[in-house]
């Protein structure tokens, strides 16, 4: 039996128009059909009103960490958790994504990798209830670094041993290779890792904060740069000519400012140093969008102060720094399904595309913060939130 979804307001993320009073025709986990709900087929389906919602694609956060859930300091609680622990903990904290409209994250490395990959093919076999996860493995990173991540990472010196790392990263079912960029490591470093990306078709990532290993980054020409907190002219152009897509993050250094001496406890010098580290991150973006650089969504879900299933308040703070509250709507969609290489199943409400469907009370476009409240949300078909909705499994407590 198909399932007709009335809409009130329906962002489809194959671009910037809304429509008024449309249905979605879903018949197992893909979309059928969209058409004016005055036309939608009245008897044999089953039918979902959210005539009075904002219906928009299932979401996408491209920078998550499972393990981690917005502690002080989620780092050394990752370094330190048991694999069983962070295991069960990522379970929850994957579901709270999903019933935030979250139906697609990636998940952007750690020490607990292992963690990640299990949650997520459990939710692939169907043992687990969750969203789509795109998983890293451990971090890629230069010896050198804090024994944090060189205990918890990969660790290479040279090019060759960056390759066969990275190759060690693949062998283990990674979805994605996530460099730890830090300002020693070489460009023919970042390269080679990119290399093995390419030649064994996954999707490759750099952390990337200063300017310099942005600069390096940038040339090395990943998928995605995450975070870019220090950008100049050169490193634009390079991220434009090499179609490196930036996932800004702002949560966990906007939490930071805000709370750096209440919450952790550093001195007012420091204090003031983390407000300026932020004001000068955010203050780049107008920008960055008048450039036409590719910029997606991501909150670093999990790190310091951000909490899983509250990700969306990054949609309000791109809002702050000067972005489009409908461009924010295809960063989290559209955009990052591109990025991802998955646009033929995921990004929008189109036939043929993965049954994921998200609903909102209120209307975006007018106020941001309506996407922090999710009313409905379907993946794959499956209603997780709002009328009819499946109990989770493992149930969410």
């Amino acid at each position: 039996m198909s399932t007709i979804i009335l809409c009130g307001t329906l962002f489809t993320g194959t671009g910037k128009e809304l429509q008024k009073n449309m249905a979605i025709e879903v018949e197992g986990n893909k979309i059928v059909r969209v058409l004016p709900a005055a036309e939608a087929p009245k008897e044999g389906v089953q039918v979902i009103d959210l005539s009075d919602k904002f219906v928009t694609p299932g979401l996408i956060d491209m920078h998550t960490h499972v393990v981690m859930d917005g502690q002080v300091d989620p780092f050394n609680d990752m370094l330190y958790t048991s694999h069983g622990k962070s295991t069960i903990d990522g379970i929850f904290r994957a579901q709270r994504d999903l019933l935030a409209g979250f139906t697609t994250i990636r998940d952007c490395g750690g020490c607990r990798t292992g963690d990640a990959l299990a949650i997520r093919d459990a939710i692939n076999s169907g043992l687990l209830d969750g969203p789509r996860m795109l998983v890293s493995g451990p971090y890629l990173v230069t010896s050198g670094v804090t024994t944090l991540y060189q205990d918890g990472g990969l660790t290479f010196d040279g090019p060759d041993e960056a390759r066969k790392m990275a190759r060690k990263a693949v062998a283990s079912g990674v979805d994605q290779l996530k460099h730890l960029g830090i300002l020693h490591v070489t460009y023919d470093e970042m390269a080679a890792l990119g290399e093995v990306a390419r030649e064994t078709g996954k999707l490759y990532s750099i952390h990337a904060t200063d300017l310099l290993t942005v600069k390096k980054a940038a040339k090395a020409a990943p998928d995605t740069i995450e975070h870019g907190n220090e950008i100049d002219d050169e490193a634009l152009e390079l991220m434009i000519r090499n179609n490196v897509c930036l996932i800004p993050t702002y949560c966990p250094y906007y939490f930071s400012a805000e709370h750096a001496e209440d919450v952790l406890g550093r001195s007012p010098e420091m204090a003031a140093a983390t407000r300026a580290r932020y004001e000068g991150h955010a203050s780049h973006l107008p920008w960055l969008i008048k450039s036409g650089l590719t910029i997606g969504f991501g909150a670093d879900t999990g790190a310091t102060l951000t909490k899983h299933g509250a990700q969306a308040f990054e949609m309000e703070l791109m809002s702050r720094n000067g972005m489009e509250h409908i461009d924010i709507l295809l960063a989290a969609t559209s955009v990052n399904a591109k990025v991802l290489r998955m646009s033929d199943q995921i990004g929008s409400i189109e036939a043929g595309k993965l049954a994921d469907i998200a609903a909102f009370d209120g209307d975006p476009i007018q106020d941001i913060r309506v996407m922090q409240s999710c009313a409905f949300v379907m993946k794959d078909g499956v209603v997780y939130t709002g009328a009819g909705a499946k109990t989770l499994s493992p149930a969410l407590v």
